[in-house]
């Protein structure tokens, strides 16, 4: 499939380069609408000039790109909170908790959408942070607050290349924070329950059931992330096993899970294809299936963008065409970047759809590559082919956020990936039977032991911290250079030829030079580093192959 020749690549492609040129856009919106008008009036005359058409087309796509950061933009608005901010004051704020975020040993946080401030109608989001206590109220989705306190700048980060969680929440359209305790806040009656808040409270209520089943205290905190998208009792050394064990994506609801489940509803209902309109029936019920799914697990973002996804791609499967898939797949993409422009910005939403993106393109070139004979060793080479596939598409997006790369990915992967079927049609029955109050024990130990060994796994993939990669310097640079290696190889494999494999090698070698060249620099280069740690200073100085440091 040469996906650059399909029409909807190459306009998303330009949308989605004018949703990053956003941040850059420095002219009012009046400009903007201005340049779409002519642009559209372009297309109407350069109809039949195919160049000239092509040209206003692609460019509008690009404008229309920034237009949709400005009508997500809620610091565009006039009524803007800010904008009734004064130095260090107290407010008195109305509005509905929006989102249950992970809590900090200290805090429980919220993502909070403003009403009024001051009595003043506002728009815009606030991160709430309420000091944890046994008095507390259990705050929920769609829960309605009046809340007295200081409205404070989130702080950026205070060391060198530190995740900037300002930053961060910035890009998710939250730039202040409200620290308070219980009595600074009172609930208000509901205006009205979303379906956001309806899922959050059923989900809730699955969660409050799974709780009595006496799962061992990981197992259980396994259970609620990978079956209900629950993460928050999962303890920070488990999470840094699973990231040393590259599997740290089981313990999010992304497109993982949902693949899975949508291959499992496939085949469970594969026999409706022998029916005259089965293939339609079946289409209907498995897609029912995921948005259900996603209601259970509280409609979060990454898991309606998931189930989004792989709508479409079931979509393509029933049009029984490859090039179908890959359009149905452009078509959900562009819906999502249309409704919320900030996807893109999502780490798990770009690892989605290069995942699936890139099991649809080589795939099939991989199965081509070798057919074993035997049923066992295809069903091995299919698993190894997908894990490694998906692996090297995300790659490079890995070492770009998170710096390190484990070698035993594979091993983890390879275990638990062929039974993440098990793992999740398992765990959907064992929140089914806790839901019912049907006392099952063979199923509920059984489960329990399943999940003990897959956590044993992980443990002992973690702890060969030899194999673990870490620190791996990789910036922007070293990004584009991966990327153009990654889909030069890629066209390669699809279809060898001597000139196509020109791609990967030179990517390679402006990759090489451009790490020397960089490595080079800061050999003959002095500086200064201030770090920051709780009520200390420390201050480095680098000349040369030299370092001293000072701390305060």
């Amino acid at each position: 499939m040469k996906l650059p020749q399909l029409l909807l690549f190459r306009i998303l492609f330009c949308y989605v380069l004018g949703i990053l040129s956003y941040p850059f856009w420095e002219f009012p919106f009046k400009v903007l609408v201005s340049c779409q008008g002519i642009l559209l009036l372009g297309c109407i005359l350069f109809k039949k000039r195919k160049l000239l058409f092509w040209v206003c087309t692609l460019v509008f796509f690009w404008t229309l790109g920034i237009g949709m950061q400005f009508a997500n933009d809620d610091s565009q608005k006039n009524n803007y909170y800010q904008e009734y901010l004064s130095t260090d004051a107290f407010y008195v704020m109305e509005g509905i908790v929006e989102k249950v975020l992970k809590p900090s040993p200290f805090n429980s946080q919220y993502e909070f959408q403003l009403y009024t401030l001051n009595q003043h109608s506002v728009v815009g989001k606030l991160l709430l942070s309420l000091k944890n206590d046994s008095l507390n109220p259990n705050l929920q989705v769609d829960d309605r607050l009046r809340i007295v306190g200081r409205i404070q700048k989130i702080t950026s980060s205070k060391n060198p290349y530190q995740f900037d969680y300002a930053e961060y929440m910035r890009k998710q359209g939250i730039e202040h924070r409200i620290n308070i305790q219980k009595a600074q806040l009172n609930s208000l009656p509901k205006n009205k329950q979303t379906w956001r808040g309806m899922a959050y409270g059923f989900r809730e209520y699955l969660i409050s059931k799974l709780e009595k089943q006496g799962f061992q205290s990981d197992n259980e905190s396994v259970i609620k992330a990978l079956v209900l998208g629950d993460r928050t009792d999962i303890s920070t050394e488990l999470k840094r096993d699973y990231a040393d064990a590259g599997a740290v994506h089981l313990l999010a609801i992304s497109g993982l899970h949902i693949g899975v489940l949508f291959l499992l509803l496939n085949g469970l209902f594969s026999p409706l294809l022998q029916w005259k309109h089965g293939g339609f029936v079946r289409l209907l019920l498995v897609v029912s299936c995921l948005w259900i799914f996603a209601f259970i697990t509280g409609l979060s973002a990454s898991v309606m963008r998931s189930v989004t996804m792989f709508s479409a791609v079931a979509l393509g499967i029933a049009l029984k065409r490859s090039k179908s898939q890959f359009q149905t797949l452009l078509i959900s993409l562009f819906v999502l970047l249309l409704i919320r422009p900030n996807f893109i910005y999502d780490v798990g939403f770009q690892l989605s759809y290069l995942a699936v993106f890139g099991i649809l393109w080589l795939m099939p070139v991989a199965m081509q590559f070798w057919k074993p004979r035997w049923w066992i060793v295809m069903k091995i080479w299919q698993l190894i082919a997908l894990g490694t596939i998906a692996q090297l598409c995300v790659l490079p997006l890995s070492l770009y956020y998170f710096h390190q790369f484990p070698l035993l990915f594979l091993v983890a992967n390879l275990v638990i990936v062929p039974f993440m079927g098990l793992l999740l049609g398992g765990g959907i029955l064992v929140v089914l039977v806790s839901a019912l109050n049907i006392n099952i024990p063979i199923i509920i130990k059984g489960y329990d032991f399943l999940m003990s060994f897959m956590n044993g796994l992980i443990y002992w993939v973690a702890d060969q911290d030899a194999l673990v990669i870490r620190n791996i310097p990789f910036g922007t640079f070293e990004l584009i250079c991966v990327f153009v290696g990654v889909l030069g190889l890629g066209l390669w494999l699809e279809k060898p030829n001597q000139r196509k494999i020109f791609v990967p090698l030179l990517a390679g070698c402006i990759l090489i030079g451009g790490i020397h060249f960089q490595e080079n620099q800061k050999a003959h280069q002095d500086s200064l580093w201030i770090f920051h740690r709780n009520k200390q200073t420390i201050i480095a100085q680098k000349k040369r192959n030299s370092t001293a440091t000072l701390s305060t």
